[in-house]
């Protein structure tokens, strides 16, 4: 059961590395034949701009569960988490289709949409760092309480790894300002590849 468990969750982290490698391939195809041709394409702009929002969605995910405990603290979130988790993904998802559509296909709407979106998973990072907090807390206090003993001493790795993911969470929460301020100030049009990589 650990080992399917295991799978599972690297199975959810492979899929958003692998999604985000997908967006980026797409977006150089995209950008290179926009260099070579002039010309710009609502297929090629949908492609990688969906697959955006599906890489998006799912590195939410991989936050959530890693922030509330899943396989860290305990074995299994439980059945109202994971509903949790079920809803924000849909929700998130289908806003960034609307998004997409309203971007690419269509005149005007992205904006409302994208803001949606933003306070969708900007409440879900919340939930995140309420979360990471509680279990570093949760931990210390484990760690205090319990008597000296191999049983203490595996709780020192799971509270030095919720410290580092802490650390990159917040670290993930600001890349947004840098990649910004890269877009406007730094990077060139045919360089937005780059933004994204960043992203």
């Amino acid at each position: 059961a650990g080992r399917r468990g295991a799978t599972k969750l690297h199975g959810l982290i492979f899929a958003t590395l692998l999604a985000k490698s997908l967006t980026l391939f797409l977006l150089a195809f995209d950008m290179e034949m926009l260099s070579r041709t002039g010309e710009t394409a609502v297929w090629r702009q949908v492609a990688w701009q969906a697959w955006r929002q599906v890489h998006q969605t799912l590195e939410v995910v991989v936050f959530f569960v890693l922030g509330m405990g899943w396989k860290v603290i305990r074995p299994d979130l439980r059945p109202p988490e994971w509903a949790f988790a079920s809803g924000m993904c849909g929700l998130s998802l289908a806003l960034g289709a609307a998004q997409v559509a309203c971007g690419t296909a269509a005149d005007g709407g992205a904006q409302t949409y994208m803001f949606t979106q933003f306070s969708v998973n900007s409440f879900c990072y919340l939930v995140v760092i309420v979360a990471t907090n509680f279990n570093v807390l949760a931990l210390t206090r484990r760690i205090a309480e319990a008597e000296a003993g191999p049983a203490v001493g595996a709780l020192y790795p799971k509270y030095r790894a919720y410290l580092w993911f802490r650390a990159c969470f917040l670290f993930f929460v600001l890349v947004p300002m840098v990649a910004n301020y890269m877009a406007v100030y730094v990077v060139n049009w045919n360089r937005t590849w780059v933004n994204i990589v960043v992203r």
